[in-house]
């Protein structure tokens, strides 16, 4: 097959346009504003307290003096830092740079789509409507809620602001030999690294590309080492991390990112690749995930083996024929799930849970090359124009529908990290003050699973609680979900849930606070606990239908 001269009627090309590309990405932040307004105005939630408190205490510096003793993403605390700068604690401004890079990666997506088909079609002029359609679905797609509305979860789309243009520019130079493109992807992968551990696996994304690129593209002018500069990007970084974190592992650990359990990694793989293509699903529905995905894979690996014998065919016999369009648009499709899988990889070893949006983020990169195959298989499928524009359009509204009602969760977790905030300010001074329930997170939506104290040095007098101690984390799932507190005795308390749906999490008790309370006859629905050693200076509150509520 002939290549398409770079040079040649791109002028001619809509999205070749600069103009047109900035009015597309105007287009996606509205859009994007639009479905995901509710949790646009949210107040701050969980982590976001304390990582705006180490930025407000350390400054500029905190970019490369607090990567943590477990990550190293400066990338990430960089756009903490430069949002505390321009909006101090006004959490509306955090949401509009999430929702600015969310944007931007949407862009990038349709500009990927583009290049893709134009490796697959070198004479043909690019469909703008497919491409710009990939971006919409990316930009609207409701498993993305919590890496964008969760302020905390950017650090997935930082990331991924980095690797998609990082893939675009490598495209383009597979397409156009013009090595300032390599240069260009290289420097991006290194900058994507610095924001998240998630591209560690990406060498091997470039090298899928570059495999199916070499049949199709004619060979002069690429070399074979081209994916050595990004696994030496990598081999760069893993010793840099090693350096600053004293460990090759880091996160959560060596148990937890190492571990090779092939039942546990072959059902998270069914449960992420579930909730990259569905919204979230209340329904029980493991079990039937379960037999659909074991029932796919063997689809796809008789399809790998299939194409793979077709090409081993092809390379004896000499005929290149075989190539011929439907051919490339299968092994497309094939390249794209090899590079999904090799995307996910990092992340097997981590849940995501299949009815709410918790651990969402994990799927927000391997989601891009889902995306890319659906759409071009309802190009592929769809002869007529005004037909594509109608199915993409039907995905889009109801993708926008549901990504709107996940961030409805996202504005009662904020509501909820606001009145919480609120009500610690308006308490009288107290040496300790033990908070019987806390939320942990409302229809998956995380309100205070970390951050109460930090919450209260942004927003209050630290000085007035000089502890906060958390008996028990509740989940919630309506914001009138609340508790019964009944007085056992002048020490011990027994508290209860006053909705069926909500429940206490087993939380293990931090041995600091053995000395202070114990906890019995626990369960998900009630625990009773006992203060030995409580004092006149010492307060007691629990939380209960919106608000917290202070023991006399």
């Amino acid at each position: 097959m002939n290549s398409t001269n770079p040079s040649t009627g791109d002028r001619f090309l809509v999205l070749h346009h600069p103009w047109s590309r900035v009015g597309l990405f105007l287009f996606f932040l509205l859009a994007g504003l639009w479905a995901s307004w509710p949790a646009a105005r949210a107040f701050f939630v969980a982590d976001d307290f304390g990582y705006i408190f180490k930025i407000r205490q350390i400054g500029a510096a905190a970019v490369w003096t607090i990567p943590s003793d477990r990550f190293v993403r400066p990338g990430v605390w960089f756009f903490y830092w430069l949002d505390y700068r321009l909006w101090g604690l006004n959490p509306t401004g955090y949401h509009l740079t999430n929702l600015i890079l969310h944007a931007v990666n949407a862009l990038w997506v349709t500009l990927i789509a583009w290049e893709l088909f134009r490796l697959v079609h070198p004479d043909e002029k690019p469909p703008w409507v497919p491409s710009a359609g990939a971006g919409l679905l990316f930009l609207l797609h409701p498993s993305h809620t919590e890496a964008v509305s969760w302020i905390s979860g950017r650090s997935d789309v930082i990331a991924t602001f980095w690797i998609l243009p990082s893939l675009f520019y490598y495209l383009k130079y597979k397409r156009t030999s013009a090595r300032r493109f390599l240069v260009g992807s290289a420097s991006l992968y290194a900058l994507s690294l610095l924001s998240k551990e998630s591209g560690v696996t990406y060498p091997f994304l470039i090298l899928i590309l570059d495999w199916s690129c070499r049949m199709w593209i004619p060979p002069a002018g690429h070399s074979r080492w081209n994916p050595v500069v990004y696994f030496a990007i990598l081999a760069a970084y893993m010793g840099l991390r090693r350096l600053i974190l004293n460990d090759w592992i880091g996160g959560y650990g060596f148990n937890i990112h190492a571990r090779f359990d092939f039942a546990f990694l072959e059902r998270n793989f069914y449960f992420l690749t579930a909730r990259t293509l569905l919204p979230p699903m209340e329904y029980p529905i493991h079990g039937m995930i379960l037999r659909l995905g074991r029932l796919g894979l063997l689809l796809v690996f008789a399809t790998l083996a299939g194409v793979g014998m077709a090409w081993w065919w092809n390379r004896r016999t000499r005929r290149r024929e075989f190539w011929g369009i439907h051919s490339r648009r299968l092994f497309l499709l094939i390249i794209l799930l090899l590079m999904y899988l090799a995307a996910l990889a990092p992340v097997l070893n981590l849940s995501i849970h299949l009815g709410s949006s918790l651990g969402e983020r994990l799927i927000y990169l391997p989601g891009v090359f889902i995306i890319l195959a659906g759409v071009f298989i309802v190009h592929w499928v769809s002869r007529w124009t005004w037909l594509k524009v109608l199915l993409l359009g039907i995905l889009a509204v109801v993708c926008a529908n549901q990504l709107y009602q996940s961030n409805r969760h996202w504005e009662n977790a904020g509501r909820i990290t606001r009145q919480i905030v609120h009500d610690l300010t308006r308490l009288e001074p107290a040496r300790r003050l033990f908070i019987l329930n806390l939320p942990d997170t409302i229809g998956g939506a995380y309100v205070f699973r970390n951050g109460i104290k930090p919450a209260l040095n942004l927003f209050g007098d630290s000085a007035r609680l000089r502890e906060i101690r958390v008996v028990a984390y509740q989940t919630l799932f309506e914001l009138t979900d609340g508790v019964e507190i009944r007085q056992e005795s002048a020490e011990t308390y027994e508290v209860k849930t006053a909705s069926p749906r909500t429940y206490f999490l087993n939380r293990r008790i931090p041995p600091s606070d053995l000395a202070f309370f114990h906890v019995r006859d626990r369960d998900r629905f009630r625990f009773t606990v006992r203060f030995p050693n409580r004092t006149g200076e010492d307060r007691m509150a629990y939380y209960s239908r919106g608000s917290l509520r202070e023991i006399p």
